[in-house]
């Protein structure tokens, strides 16, 4: 990264001017991503498959600038995606051997930006002498001595999105209980005071703050107003004197010591209970391994099994695994994490409809593991790389290890006793964005399939709960709009003292590249319907003499094969369940081809979700669906092509509803027969918080699994050592391996009660 920034230095200013702050946006340049830049397919795949005088691809990154100022261009502030070429380069040199492409450069509107520290700052020093002077009586009287400033107890929080259009940036905020060394634990404790700060206006300079705008106050939902306006108001009690009878602002007051006792609510430390009985304050089970690891990893390259893949990790969209072999077969060339969007739901002015596309802030910004929490002690870890200010690595920012599940990858006791225990390879990263963390963890089993899987865990985005309790008796002969909160409203429910969970959803979508014997693949679907006789193909002319003894009734559920001949995506349906399948070439799938198994089936791997929701905003015209069209589809299958490597824009946050990345341009009916093959996925689900979410939730999620479907004679896993003894005679037909007995923890037997 260093040599990137050093070239790409000698074409930009990247220095901060005397006498700016740069801790604030301004008219300066910084880079905010570096990625590697992965090469075309089919040059990684010829230096992969190469055997003699290898050359690998060229290395590339990609680099996005905020460009505050740039005195060689006229069209303003804007953000440009530059690229770099060369490594590993030459650092006795100025450029260190490295290329800098200032021609295909792309840029992106200034208002688009990924929302960072420096525009939280910049909302900071704009609101701040409004909150601390105009609004500091209103402030202090209502918010139980809180105050904004140094040691005040509050802080702000910004929603998403910060407008629709690339034209608009209106940062939406409101004021919390601060939370000290923490970012986003401040999520749960929200106050009723909001502001929009629009950046974007006619006499707006967007990367000048000392032109942005503060409007649109509300005060308990109760608004618009200017801060002069909001303060007279709460000053008389009156928001209409001239309205018969006088319309007065109703006031909110918070009880005495709130923070305090708001602050020992979020912080989750709880005096532990024995009411769960006498081992409580006993170690849970650890897992060992009794012979030793039986995986391997080198460059970031992982064995086990049969498996084999590469292991790595992108700060804009996150996990990616690249070469998926299993017996020496290529099953995918690449499964890529693309974005996590989810959709809020709230009683609130700022709050109210809500959204975020998680890619807009970086997913791949890794958290190092916990220890004794995120994995097994014996796992092994790989680092991750990012830029945020400085390069940045993290040692432990994923950890792979093997797992007993404690189940049977198969049994049968029946005459011959067989079986054998499941074991997993799981990869696993965790990767803190806002107020969430996502674990996304990859699973490898024995008999062949992945698992792709996402869990979420962290503090809920709350809004404020307003009971009776709350409010100021309203002046005698005055009204009032405001009616109490109830503990469970449309749009969530009552979370803690002062906060409502807000309604949700988080929606994931994977790139899955399936190369099933080779890059030349064909999409089937299969459908299970439930159909008269006339109606199945085979008996709709003849019909079978056994039909009426042996299938008496009138319809009968049979399997409808299609083989999709164009792009094509499909939203899931409990009703009628649907199967994807992905096979080889025709010409592997014709007579005695490589695409046919044993018995004269077509190989193929298929995807199958876990539980997931159905999209419920498709259809509504939401702008979370404008800007995110792929949550359309449990699954899109398009020809994969170079210049369409992603479902999404990173900057669709911004600019939901004029992305530069529109997903529907990919399904555009084109051929598929016999093409190099992407699907994408998406899965995810709703979450109406509860009260045990809090203070900090319990890891929920969903996924998919890729497996294989009669890409095998029989189940592989039986070329492993296994149990099979003959029950009668006693005989061992198979075994298992022999415990290493040193390795084998001891025994303790349980006391009788």
């Amino acid at each position: 990264m260093e040599d990137a920034i050093a070239a790409l230095g000698l074409v930009i200013d990247l220095t901060c001017p005397q006498g700016v702050d740069c801790s604030v946006v301004g008219k300066y340049n910084y880079i905010t991503v570096i990625d590697p830049i992965f090469p075309p397919k089919a040059d990684a795949l010829a230096y992969l498959e190469c055997t003699v005088n290898c050359v690998p691809p060229p290395r590339q990154l990609l680099v996005t600038v905020n460009m505050g100022m740039d005195v060689s261009d006229t069209n303003g502030p804007e953000i440009r995606d530059y690229t770099i070429s060369g490594f590993p380069g030459n650092r006795a040199l100025a450029n260190r051997g490295l290329t800098v492409d200032t021609v295909n450069v792309k840029k992106y509107p200034f208002t688009t930006r990924a929302r960072d520290g420096k525009i939280i700052n910049s909302v900071k020093a704009v609101v701040g002498p409004i909150l601390s002077g105009t609004l500091d009586t209103l402030i202090r009287e209502s918010f139980d001595g809180l105050f904004w400033g140094a040691n005040g107890g509050l802080n702000l929080h910004a929603t998403a999105p910060a407008g629709y259009l690339a034209a608009d940036r209106i940062e939406r905020c409101f004021l919390v209980v601060d939370v000290p060394d923490t970012s986003r634990v401040k999520d749960l404790i929200p106050l009723p005071l909001t502001w929009r700060v629009d950046t974007s206006c006619d006499t707006c300079d967007p990367s000048d703050i000392s032109t942005w705008q503060v409007k649109d106050f509300y005060y308990a939902r109760q608004g618009p107003f200017t801060a002069d306006e909001l303060a007279a108001a709460y000053a008389s009690g009156l928001i209409d004197a001239v309205a018969v009878p006088p319309v007065a602002l109703q006031k909110v007051t918070y009880p005495a010591g709130y923070r305090a006792a708001a602050l020992e609510y979020v912080i989750p430390v709880r005096p532990v209970s024995t009411e769960r009985g006498p081992f409580v304050f006993q170690p849970g089970p650890q897992w060992f391994y009794p012979g030793g690891k039986r995986y391997s990893i080198s460059n970031r390259v992982v064995e086990w099994m049969g498996w084999k893949f590469h292991v790595t990790s992108l700060q804009k969209r996150g996990p990616v695994l690249h070469d998926i072999t299993f017996m020496g077969e290529r099953i995918a060339y690449e499964i890529q994490v693309q974005d996590v969007s989810l959709g809020y739901s709230a009683n609130d002015p700022v709050q109210g409809n809500v959204f975020y596309f998680d890619g807009s802030f970086a997913i791949g910004e890794t958290s190092d593991y916990i220890p004794h929490i995120d994995c097994p002690d014996y796992s092994d870890f790989m680092s991750n790389n990012w830029f945020t200010g400085t390069p940045t690595e993290v040692q432990t920012a994923s950890c792979v290890y093997e797992k007993y599940t404690g189940d049977a990858l198969w049994r049968r006791k029946e005459g011959v006793k067989s079986g054998a225990p499941e074991t997993q390879l799981v990869v696993k990263f965790s990767l803190p964005v806002g107020n969430y963390d996502y674990i996304a963890t990859f699973t490898f089993t024995l008999d062949g399939a992945i698992h792709v899987h996402y869990k979420a865990s962290g503090n809920i985005q709350t809004y404020p709960y307003l009971p009776a309790s709350a409010f100021v008796n309203i002046p005698v002969g005055s009204t009032s709009t405001l009616t109490p909160d109830q503990p469970r409203d449309a749009f969530g429910v009552r979370f803690y003292e002062r906060s409502m969970g807000a309604l949700h959803d988080h929606t994931f979508s994977i790139k899955v590249d399936l190369d099933v014997l080779g890059t030349a693949n064909n999409f089937y679907t299969n459908e299970f319907p439930i159909s008269p006789i006339e109606n199945i193909p085979g008996w709709d002319s003849t019909r079978p003499p056994f039909i009426e003894p042996v299938y008496p009734g009138a319809s009968y559920r049979w399997v409808r094969r299609t083989h999709q001949q164009t792009e094509v995506g499909f939203e899931a349906d409990l009703a009628n369940p649907m199967e994807y399948e992905f096979v080889g070439s025709q010409a592997q799938t014709s007579a005695n081809g490589v695409g046919l198994n044993k018995w004269g089936i077509q190989r193929a791997y298929r995807i199958t979700h876990h539980k997931t929701a159905i999209n419920p905003f498709r259809g509504t015209g939401h702008p979370l669906q404008t800007g995110g069209k792929w949550r359309d589809y449990q699954i899109a299958v398009t020809e994969r092509k170079e210049t369409e490597p992603v479902s999404g824009s990173g900057y669709a946050l911004w600019a939901p509803l004029d992305p530069d990345v529109q997903f529907e341009n990919l399904l555009n009916q084109e051929n598929i027969v016999d093409k190099d093959l992407v699907a994408w996925v998406s899965f995810g689900f709703l979450h109406l918080p509860r009260a045990e979410d809090s203070p900090v939730q319990p890891n929920a999620g969903s996924g998919f699994v890729i497996e294989p479907v009669n890409y095998f004679d029989e189940n592989p896993a039986f070329n492993l050592p296994h149990l099979v003894e003959n029950m009668s005679s006693g005989q061992m037909l198979e075994s298992l391996p022999v415990q290493t007995q040193e390795c084998v923890p001891r025994n303790v037997p349980l006391k009788d009660q």
